[in-house]
């Protein structure tokens, strides 16, 4: 195979796995094989011999190679034939006329999709040292980014506001199958998996924030910058570990600091709110939704503007109602950080409530943008792609948000 057939391999390999979703994640990841080591040609034909040869070039085992190819079959991404042979005649294997027709129509793979080609081939590090199922499990969180969303647009590399039950069904595996994956990764360092006490509807549940950009993938890039920020203020309550270092009085000094008109309509209500800051998972929660909404801007805008933008106020404002508003369906609708809302049909206690959460992220966007590296550190790579992920961690003792941008 010459260098000019092997990238197109590599090419519809990817895009293989790309269309192959709801797949079995092993299913999945041996129709990629199958094209990548030329078992089956860019043209979709068969040119594999038996399974047991293919178990040893595609490096599964006997087994798992027929049960693959049997749900592949099923599923019409492989149509199964038999050639004539001396003896017993072979059983062969062709792509389907629908992922024949994709394959020879897509467009070009888009930045996220090469990097996800990277994970799956791992013939160099970080991605090497990854279990088969886990470079599988990497790829399709980095590949759930694009949905929904035009593909050659989609810069984001946090997966967020997927409760872990949805996602499970749309990588087709159980959800306790999605948590043991997850943690596996965030131990080896690939992602930043922040748990966190609520679904998108407002539920109690695991619902988990996935930043793509672990400490151990960052040397699969061309260039990367991090950055370690001390957290003060109301940052630095919200990043507080325990109840034992969280003072509510210290945060109601902070907020009346920067808004003594707002706090009276919500003064009556102050002792109550407060109160459910107490728990860290939840303060843990709002400020790793900070973190998200800020991660999510930045890959909204080419000039780094994120700041003047409504996402990281939006998703800020969001937790926070989760938090303080528990399961009131109406605050939860309540978009109060329209400039349409009208407040006049909320009750004085919701009202109170939503000020008291406009107040709060107000000022937590505000902190986080004061010690913020300045964008001309952050926008070298303005050019290319680029993604940023920050997320809260501890680190020398303290409470300090890690920022990491890769070019």
């Amino acid at each position: 195979m010459n260098y000019e057939d092997k990238g197109m391999a590599e090419e519809q390999a990817c895009r293989s796995f790309c269309v192959a979703k709801g797949l079995p994640p092993m299913s999945r990841y041996l129709l990629f094989r199958l094209i990548l080591t030329g078992e089956i040609d860019v043209a979709g034909n068969w040119r594999g011999g038996g399974i047991r040869c293919l178990a040893r070039k595609v490096g599964y085992s006997w087994s798992a190679i027929a049960g693959g190819l049997e749900i592949l079959v099923a599923k019409n991404f492989l149509v199964k034939g038999q050639r004539k042979t001396g003896g017993r005649p072979a059983d062969t294997y062709s792509l389907g006329q629908d992922v024949k027709d994709f394959l020879s129509s897509a467009s070009p793979l888009t930045p996220i999709e090469r990097w996800v080609l990277r994970i799956l081939k791992a013939d160099q590090q970080p991605f090497s040292q990854l279990s088969k199922q886990e470079r599988c499990f990497l790829a399709q969180l980095w590949l759930q980014l694009q949905v929904g969303k035009p593909r050659s647009r989609v810069r984001e590399s946090v997966l967020s506001g997927v409760g872990t039950f949805r996602l499970a069904k749309l990588l087709g595996v159980s959800s306790p199958a999605i948590q043991k994956m997850a943690l596996r990764l965030h131990h080896k360092g690939f992602i930043y998996s922040a748990g966190a006490p609520f679904t998108p509807d407002g539920a109690t549940n695991k619902t988990k924030a996935y930043f793509l950009l672990g400490p151990a993938s960052l040397s699969g890039w061309e260039k990367t910058f991090t950055f370690h920020v001390k957290l003060h203020g109301l940052l630095g309550l919200l990043a507080a570990d325990s109840s034992k270092s969280f003072d509510r009085f210290q945060l109601l000094t902070v907020m009346e600091e920067h808004s003594q008109i707002v706090c009276d309509e919500w003064r009556v209500r102050q002792q109550e709110l407060l109160s459910t800051l107490d728990k860290p998972a939840y303060r843990l929660y709002i400020l790793t939704e900070l973190c998200a909404g800020v991660s999510k801007a930045f890959a909204a805008t080419k000039r780094g503007l994120w700041w003047g933008g409504s996402i990281p106020l939006m998703q800020t404002e969001m937790a926070l109602l989760k938090v303080v508003g528990g399961r009131d369906e109406e605050l939860i609708k309540h978009h109060c950080w329209s400039e349409n809302s009208d407040y006049a049909k909320l009750d004085p206690n919701q009202r109170a409530l939503v000020r008291f959460v406009e107040q709060c992220a107000v000022l937590a966007v505000s902190e986080l943008e004061a010690i913020f590296p300045p964008p001309v550190l952050l926008l070298r790579g303005e050019a290319r792609f680029s993604c940023l992920n920050c997320y809260p961690i501890e680190h020398e003792g303290k409470p300090k948000l890690r920022i990491d941008v890769v070019f």
